[in-house]
């Protein structure tokens, strides 16, 4: 089990087993059991779309939030930046344990591992082009483009005199 802290300071514990299926299923209307079909998207929902994540998150600890006399939308206020990041790990180590064939775990487990590195490479090389200035040019020399046709076009930004 793998916990993470909302953003208000709560602890919540992740525990992916049989009832917690069901009950994502039932609440949240996703089946966690699709990560096992190929060519799914699932495991890529649960990591780019932070609603459908914390849609299951809230399925995933609803028991914790009876307990707490949180309404879906009290535990879904409390989820943003660092907690989704955190709790988007919890909840993909947690489907990944819950998976009963050793060799399935293990592919997933790489195949998440891979998507990771491959993430982390774009986010490098988007960070290196915004701090080379590399974008600030291109932006520059699409305005030169722009300005130009509009010179010759004879479209301009002022009135002409009157």
């Amino acid at each position: 089990m793998e916990s993470f802290k909302d953003t208000k300071g709560r602890i919540w514990v992740v525990s992916i087993n049989v009832a917690t299926i069901k009950q994502v299923r039932a609440v949240a209307g996703v089946d966690l059991l699709k990560v096992l079909e190929p060519d799914n998207t699932l495991l890529e929902q649960l990591q780019t779309n932070p609603v459908t994540l914390c849609d299951v998150l809230y399925a995933v600890c609803k028991g914790q939030a009876d307990e707490l006399n949180l309404t879906d939308v009290e535990f879904l206020s409390a989820m943003a930046g660092d907690a989704i990041e955190h709790a988007t790990t919890c909840v993909i180590n947690g489907i990944v344990s819950f998976i009963a064939s050793p060799k399935q775990r293990d592919v997933l487990r790489r195949a998440i591992e891979a998507d990771r590195r491959l993430r982390a490479k774009g986010w490098d090389l988007v960070t290196s082009k915004v701090e080379s200035g590399y974008l600030e040019k291109i932006q520059e020399a699409e305005l030169v483009k722009l300005a130009g046709r509009l010179e010759k076009s004879g479209d301009s930004s002022t009135p002409a005199p009157a």
